[in-house]
């Protein structure tokens, strides 16, 4: 009996025991689960807070795209006040279908608007019907003015020409020619009066060029009263970071040299072939391949803005020199195009001209 009751206390006891560490162990692994709890918790507090940035950030991003496009958009802000408001909105309107339908990024602000009355070359003008040779207003694009007034020639082999140079067609009524030498920013702007003699500007000139192959036709006259032409089938020029760079291939023409083949010494090159790859130079803007003669300007010493090598085979930009043998003769800086009429003879009028061959509409 006394056994009996001395296995009842230590059963008792050793299941009490085991009790208490099991309570214990269970204590332990609830407050274990309850602090990872915790964390867990505290973890999705920090996504939903990562989630809210992220969205932030998105709308952030999508606030400064939507101001980029505004900025876009009415960059052209001296158009924008130039017009009615009415008008204004409308034209905002149709730059944004526009943004919208192309990516190319070709059209600029100040081009876009109403492109079907308002083109960017004669060859445009002539496919609408516009046949007569003459003044016209067109719209390239990078212009740094709303129209650029240009002189159209209808006539020559179908037509279609942009007249880009003119000299020798008179000068507001004087008997002096306009003055061809210019600065930097002028040949960059382009200057003269349409209906007489002017420069149509390099930046015109590289709006219209960088879109397509276009081709190039020079008409000269001597003060024989002889006409030659030099016709280019390929033709552009570089942008402004190159310094409007010359390219020019495929020459045909009839502007050759007039002396024998015995006086032919080292001209019979193209003159202006001579020019392919040159950069563009002015007085005020050195940009020559000339390294002699204590590496002088060419621009400075001949006259006029030009393709200047080292230094010329051609410069029809150079000084005019009126009909007068002693003042058009024995000149180096006049109107020159060496393969034709030597390096001393002055030409009485030039024309160069341009079209394009990348089909009929610009649009």
């Amino acid at each position: 009996m006394a056994a009996a009751v001395l296995l009842g206390q230590m059963l008792r006891q050793f299941l009490e025991a085991n009790f208490r560490r099991l309570s214990y162990e269970l204590n332990t692994t609830q407050a274990n689960i309850y602090q990872e709890l915790t964390m867990l918790q505290s973890l999705q507090n920090d996504v939903k807070t990562m989630k809210q940035s992220l969205s932030e950030l998105d709308m952030i991003k999508e606030a400064i795209s939507d101001i980029k496009f505004i900025k876009d958009v009415f960059a052209d802000t001296q158009y924008i006040k130039e017009s009615q408001q009415v008008f204004a909105k409308k034209q905002v309107d149709i730059l944004l279908q526009l943004i919208q339908l192309s990516y190319s990024g070709a059209l600029m602000i100040g081009d876009v608007h109403d492109r079907v009355a308002k083109k960017q070359h004669c060859l445009d003008l002539r496919n609408l019907g516009k046949n007569a040779s003459g003044l016209y207003t067109i719209w390239p694009l990078g212009s740094f003015k709303p129209g650029v007034e240009v002189h159209c020639d209808m006539d020559i082999d179908g037509g279609g020409w942009t007249i880009i140079q003119r000299r020798g067609f008179g000068s507001y009524g004087t008997s002096r020619q306009i003055n061809f030498n210019r600065t930097w920013d002028e040949y960059v702007q382009g200057f003269g009066n349409a209906s007489l003699d002017y420069w149509f500007g390099l930046e015109n000139l590289r709006g219209l060029t960088k879109q397509c192959p276009y081709e190039l036709l020079i008409n000269m006259t001597n003060w024989e009263g002889e006409n030659r032409y030099a016709l280019y089938d390929k033709f552009h020029i570089g942008s402004s970071l190159d310094l409007y760079r010359l390219f020019v291939e495929a020459h045909s023409g009839t502007a050759e040299f007039k002396l024998p083949l015995t006086l032919k010494i080292c001209l019979i090159e193209d003159s202006f072939l001579y020019h392919h790859k040159k950069q563009f130079s002015t007085y005020d803007k050195d940009n020559d391949d000339n390294w002699g003669e204590a590496n002088s300007n060419c621009a400075e010493t001949y006259g006029g803005g030009w393709w200047f090598g080292d230094c010329l085979r051609s410069n029809l930009n150079g000084v005019y020199f009126q009909n007068d043998g002693f003042l058009r003769k024995d000149k180096l800086n006049g109107i020159r195009w060496n393969s034709w009429t030597g390096m001393k003879e002055s030409l009485k009028m030039t024309e160069m001209k341009i079209r394009p061959k990348c089909g009929f509409f610009s649009f």
